[in-house]
């Protein structure tokens, strides 16, 4: 998987009622991720988006596809509301721990 396929959506879950790429948002932004400022994407679709179920994950490529999702402990993510500030509110350690991310080799 490219940067390219997550631009597009591909990885991404689709609503049961969807037709077209061409009528998604872009759910994607660039950032840097990490002690070593790895070049990743942050991905985020609203429960409001045409083409795709809510989801909230960032996106890093270096020699594999890396998703860091976060995800409070025996749940299945935050759906239908903003993910992104409830990962802020309730997971506070996750852009502490998300802002010391590296790789080992």
């Amino acid at each position: 998987m490219t940067y390219e396929d997550i631009d597009k959506g591909f990885g991404l879950p689709l609503k049961a009622n969807f037709v077209s790429l061409e009528k998604c948002s872009n759910p994607t932004s660039k950032i840097s991720i990490g002690a070593g400022n790895y070049p990743a994407k942050k991905v985020y679709t609203p429960p409001t988006d045409n083409c795709f179920l809510e989801t909230y994950f960032y996106y890093i490529q270096k020699d594999y596809d890396y998703f860091i999702i976060p995800r409070p402990s025996g749940g299945v993510g935050y759906i239908g509301y903003d993910g992104e500030i409830m990962v802020k509110k309730s997971l506070p350690e996750f852009n502490q721990i998300l802002s010391t991310f590296r790789f080992t080799r």
